[in-house]
């Protein structure tokens, strides 16, 4: 063993005498990331009994339609061949709203109303192609019978429950190993359980519905977000002004409730409170499941805005999600788990000879989109 000559520094002594300073607590990056999850099963939790589990919806607001004709139709045409002749019945009143005038159905074949022109204040006009037509109510003459019967027909909506697993897997002699941030297994359980929270989110945002049988037993897709809504998505095309997001909510509040959450990207958050200084309003985190909440309050509805940090990526390719919002009606969004088979965490599930602990997360649950019109996507912001 050899001598040191001269002052002893860290530099020349044996390095492993000195105690490393290792601070005691494991650091995530990720925590609290899967707000669409822990709203819905907090708040919008409904168990399934069926892997495919269904419901029936019905547009009760049928009262605008247009005109089917390509050469449109001159001011005293009386048959007009429309969009859904379903939507009208005989003494119906329809307003045309580009001229003013008001017309009266006298009768119903497939999607060719007969009709009486200008039977109010305003004179008929010329009807161009896709005019819109509003019915307005219905006049019937005195001592008639009864209304013909006119009622909307319901629509089978349907997803599926997808099954999610996630591992955890230490030896034995893992287990027993002391590390600074201590015991391993029960630190891994606590990664892994926000892991799988995220493979849900993920999955009710971006999922595509399927079921795949080719296998020994089905495997299943549930449908997200991104996919259920259809009706009311707003294409940025680069830049974000006030308008335009006034705009996005105008028609995202169309139908349903007046309030609403807005799953947005730290781009777009970033962009609304450049404009909405002092229109912004923090909840407390006990308040909101310990999730980060602004209040926006537009003149369409409540705003409660979400700054998602799964929602990232950029580029005018428009291939990722850095650009992208989702306002959502949480009051039209379910999480729907098979029954027995939320959330759970299975421990000891290794093979009986394994010298070590396998735990494993499992869910077997979809996302339940009601009225896909009540929700909006706004998309490709690249700035503001």
């Amino acid at each position: 063993m050899a001598n040191l000559s001269g002052a002893r520094g860290t530099g020349n002594i044996t390095a492993a005498q000195i105690k490393p300073d290792v601070d005691n607590k494991l650091y995530l990056l990720d925590a609290n990331k899967a707000p669409l999850v822990a709203l819905t099963a907090k708040l919008r939790k409904k168990v399934t009994t069926n892997p495919k589990f269904s419901w029936f919806e019905q547009n009760i607001e049928s009262y605008i339609d247009a005109v089917n004709y390509s050469t449109g139709y001159t001011a005293g045409s009386t048959s007009i061949v429309v969009d859904n002749g379903s939507y009208f019945s005989p003494q119906d009143t329809v307003k045309v709203p580009s001229t003013g005038e008001v017309m009266r159905v006298t009768a119903i074949s497939t999607n060719i109303l007969t009709v009486v022109r200008g039977v109010g204040e305003t004179a008929a006009g010329a009807l161009a192609d896709n005019e819109p037509l509003w019915i307005i109510g219905s006049a019937f003459e005195e001592g008639t019978t009864s209304a013909t019967a006119n009622t909307g027909l319901s629509a089978e909506v349907y997803n599926y429950c997808q099954i999610f697993k996630s591992s955890i897997e230490d030896t034995g002699t893992m287990m027993e190993t002391d590390t600074y941030t201590g015991p391993d297994l029960p630190e891994q359980r606590r990664i892994v359980g926000i892991k799988h929270s995220q493979k849900l989110e993920r999955a009710f945002f971006f999922g595509e519905r399927a079921i795949d049988t080719s296998g020994t037993h089905p495997r299943r897709y549930t449908r997200g977000l991104n996919t259920f809504i259809t009706t009311n998505v707003t294409d940025a095309g680069g830049t974000l002004t006030e308008a335009e997001f006034e705009s996005f909510l105008r028609s995202g509040f169309r139908y349903g409730s007046r309030k609403k959450y807005l799953f947005a990207s730290r781009l777009i958050v970033s962009a609304i409170s450049s404009w909405a200084q002092g229109k912004l309003q923090m909840f407390p985190k006990d308040k909101t499941y310990g999730i980060a909440i602004a209040q926006y309050l537009s003149p369409h509805g409540e705003v409660l805005i979400i700054s998602h940090d799964m929602l990232e990526g950029a580029g005018a390719t428009n291939q990722e999600y850095g650009g992208y919002a989702f306002l959502v009606d949480l009051e039209n969004v379910m999480y729907r788990p098979l029954q027995n088979r939320d959330t759970r965490l299975k421990m000891n599930v290794q093979a009986n000879d394994q010298d070590g602990e396998k735990d494993e997360y499992i869910t077997e649950a979809g996302l339940m989109v009601v009225q896909e019109k009540t929700h909006a996507i706004l998309k490709d912001v690249l700035q503001y």
